[in-house]
């Protein structure tokens, strides 16, 4: 996932990214509530007599809401396979420890890994707030090195 994300983010001209996330069992809040959106929007058709019984009928139905689901088509599957079969890639360790990653354009061969996340020293690898360092993750294998 951080190596497309990477890859990506370089494609499409990006010079700034910053992954937060969060982890089974450290409380989402904002991924649930998307999620619960967009569950709620769903099983409210199908109360009001309405059967979602295709792809098609379900992005009708859900992009109703302020959240936009989009239709992912096994094309766009097949281009990232492509992608991934080309890639020798190493698991992250401490992965489910990490709470944000930070890439900059000016060297995509790095991904900054930090234990917490800091949104005012997002657009650089060092934070200024000690207790925020994580780790710099840099190889010939890394996200987005050709």
């Amino acid at each position: 996932m951080m190596f497309l994300w990477s890859h990506f983010m370089k494609q499409l001209g990006f010079t700034l990214s910053t992954y937060n996330f969060s982890e089974a069992g450290h409380g989402k809040s904002v991924a649930d509530g998307v999620g619960g959106t967009i569950k709620g929007r769903a099983d409210s058709c199908v109360r009001q007599g309405n059967d979602i019984n295709s792809i098609d009928t379900f992005l009708e139905a859900v992009n109703k809401t302020k959240v936009y689901v989009a239709r992912i088509e096994e094309s766009d599957i097949c281009v990232v396979d492509d992608i991934l079969k080309s890639k020798q890639l190493d698991p992250i360790p401490g992965t489910m420890k990490l709470h944000q990653v930070v890439t900059l354009s000016t060297n995509f061969n790095k991904l900054h890994l930090r234990y917490l996340s800091c949104i005012e020293c997002r657009d650089q690898f060092d934070c200024k707030h000690f207790q925020h360092l994580g780790g710099i993750l840099e190889s010939d294998r890394c996200p987005g090195n050709s």
